[in-house]
């Protein structure tokens, strides 16, 4: 049986944690943190497969969380997608060119958008990575 992919999801908005988490539990596991700190911590003990993180919270930051992903080789090619309410903020174009997979703009997200792009991006990062 195939391994379900880990995801770790990083909000500091509950019930949209609860329904990111709800519709990827569908294919993942599934690990949640409140914010950058709580993340890294959770990254030390469920090594994900994929971030899910927003840019705006409180303490450590999305940005500051994926210069910290970037910054050791045990967790730089973790795949990250983005959750963001202005996909042409500043802060969205900063998240690039700390290599982000994707950005998600949360007022149009659907529930199977959110898993397709889940899939593509393990997919996406298995063939470059030639796990496939």
């Amino acid at each position: 049986m195939l391994q379900r992919p880990r995801v770790l999801i990083v909000d500091d908005d509950p019930q949209f944690v609860n329904l990111l988490s709800h519709i990827a539990r569908s294919r993942c596991l599934v690990r949640t943190a409140t914010n950058g700190e709580e993340a890294m911590s959770a990254i030390s003990r469920f090594l994900p497969d994929l971030i899910i993180t927003d840019l705006e919270m409180p303490e450590c930051d999305g940005l500051e969380l994926i210069a910290r992903v970037r910054s050791t080789t045990r967790t730089e090619l973790i795949p990250i997608i983005v959750l963001t309410s202005n996909s042409e903020s500043e802060r969205v174009k900063a998240a690039g060119r700390l290599g982000i997979s994707n950005y998600v703009l949360k007022t149009s997200l659907q529930p199977n958008d959110l898993l397709t792009m889940i899939s593509f991006v393990l997919n996406r990062d298995d063939m470059l990575l030639g796990r496939r």
